[in-house]
């Protein structure tokens, strides 16, 4: 369990010309540079662990006069920004006040909803699960920045949190507690998909999170998918089983993959999703996604099999430190926190990141697939300092 206090940023120029900042970036007035130094005092015999505040000026000038020469770690975060009021900022208060409940779900022109704000604050809080367990956190943020936390925490439906009156306090206290682990989904998941797989005599490897949890021996979060490498020559039938077994296609960009990239991405209401890789195990040990002409080429190494278990079942999946050269490779993805650690306490060193090669008509060309790669996690950072999952298919 995380202990959250959240405190409210010191008066501002604006808040005493009575106007809407949202992301104007304003400083602090006369009175809110004495206001800060008043918190510091109040917390002084009852410090936090950690503080976050938003990357706005009046939120983390804030906590650094506060807690000026102190150790404490101050952390600034832009998901813990004020709703973008757009064409509305710097206005008169109340002429933001009574379009509050119309942007809910419409965003402010040129701006943002409040449900965009909400939903990075959910990605904050996501993060903090992840990371900051047993801690005691101090939040000094805005306005979206308590509408989150009453919204996400208290299960405020998010309309009676942004209207409902808001008066000053010195202080708010929330309990975040880890998020439930999926463990009966991941069982009931694998129960059904790896006996199909045996029944039909198809080589297979696991990886992903699926593995990180048999290394770990246990769950580490919950989990989303399970995704495999296949042979192409079993793809049909698979995929024709599991669609009898209650899955069914993703759509969107998951169309385009399944058609031209050897990518099945298969949902289920009640299990995991299931993920294909599909391609050829070449007798070298190696496997190849794509045409003889145009392919993914991946070295015998880092498909070699390996024998994990998680639960009761063993499953075959990727050598460890191809998992760890895989969790590297995405290691701004606030997942990775967690797995990163597991790899560290068990003594798993990841893997040359060189065992992906890419053949277009004959002529080698690697370089596109790690350009690739890493244009992936830079649009992964951005997303996440928006509030949204790392992964554009998320």
């Amino acid at each position: 369990m995380i202990k959250i206090i959240f405190e409210a940023h010191s008066t501002s120029l604006d808040n005493e010309r009575d106007l809407s900042s949202g992301h104007n970036d304003i400083e602090l007035s006369l009175l809110g540079l004495q206001q800060s130094k008043e918190l510091g005092e109040r917390y002084k015999n009852d410090k936090p662990d950690i503080i976050f505040c938003s990357d706005l000026q009046r939120s983390y000038k804030t906590a650094e006069i506060a807690f000026n020469g102190t150790n404490i770690p101050i952390i600034k975060d832009k998901r813990l920004r004020e709703c973008d009021y757009g064409d509305l900022t710097q206005h008169p208060a109340d002429e933001v006040k009574h379009q509050k409940e119309e942007r809910i779900s419409k965003p402010f022109p040129n701006g943002e909803s409040y449900e965009q704000a909400a939903a990075r604050m959910k990605s904050f809080l996501q993060d903090l699960q992840e990371k900051y367990d047993g801690k005691k956190i101090m939040i000094i943020g805005h306005r979206a920045t308590q509408y989150g936390l009453e919204h996400w925490i208290k299960g405020v439906a998010l309309r009676e949190a942004v209207t409902a009156p808001w008066q000053w306090q010195p202080g708010w206290v929330y309990e975040l507690e880890k998020p439930p682990l999926n463990v009966e989904q991941v069982q009931q998941t694998l129960d059904l998909v790896l006996p199909l797989l045996k029944e039909l005599g198809i080589e297979y490897r696991v990886l992903g999170s699926v593995v990180m949890a048999a290394i770990n021996g246990e769950l580490h979060r919950k989990l989303g998918d399970l995704d495999l490498i296949i042979d192409s020559s079993k793809r049909s039938i698979l995929r024709q089983k599991l669609l009898s077994a209650g899955f069914y296609d993703r759509g969107g960009m998951f169309k385009f993959a399944r058609k031209y990239l050897s990518l099945e991405t298969l949902e289920h209401d009640r299990l995991m999703e299931v993920g294909l890789f599909v391609g050829e195990f070449k007798e070298d040990g190696s496997f190849v996604i794509g045409s003889e002409k145009t392919n993914i080429f991946i070295d015998p190494h880092a498909v070699a099999p390996y024998q994990y278990q998680l639960f009761d079942h063993k499953i075959i999946g990727l050598p460890p430190e191809i998992i760890a050269a895989g969790i590297y490779l995405s290691e701004r993805n606030p997942k990775r926190i967690q797995e990163k650690k597991i790899l560290k306490e068990k003594g798993i060193v990841a893997a040359k990141s060189n065992y992906t090669h890419v053949r277009i008509f004959g002529v080698k060309a690697d370089w596109i697939y790690y350009l690739a790669m890493g244009i992936l996690d830079k649009i992964g950072m951005v997303r996440v300092a928006f509030g949204k999952p790392y992964d554009p298919w998320r």
